[in-house]
């Protein structure tokens, strides 16, 4: 199930990834998290991009793997809870949080949801 969500997230740590199409495939369409909706969240991405394309000793995204996700509390519209394992392999040391997110399934593939505010946590 969450095989789309880390290999797009492998993708993106490619500055052709970055130019692509899937970030917004790993958005919903009605992401919101913390005040930034898909189009802003793109827009970074773009930004990125750019920059790196520019000054290419940039670094790129860190390379994250997810894995263990388990998904609950799914309502009528197939939002869930999603926790997870986000490992960071590109550092010294490896990094391994335990996260939860809301996404959104729709047939076999997970969509990232946010947490529907419209405004940032202070």
């Amino acid at each position: 199930m969450t095989s789309k969500l880390s290999s797009t997230l492998a993708a993106l740590n490619l500055g052709t990834g970055l130019n692509s199409s899937l970030m917004l495939e790993l958005l919903d369409s009605n992401y919101l998290d913390g005040g930034a909706n898909q189009a802003s969240s793109r827009a970074v991405v773009d930004a990125t991009a750019a920059a790196i394309a520019t000054t290419p000793d940039l670094s790129l995204f860190p390379s994250a793997e997810v894995t263990n996700a388990r998904v609950t509390d799914c309502d009528s519209n197939n939002i869930c809870n999603m926790t997870a394992t986000l490992t960071n392999q590109d550092t010294e040391d490896t990094v391994a949080v335990e996260f939860t997110t809301k996404v959104k399934i729709m047939g076999s593939a997970v969509y990232l949801y946010g947490d529907q505010t419209a405004t940032a946590p202070i």
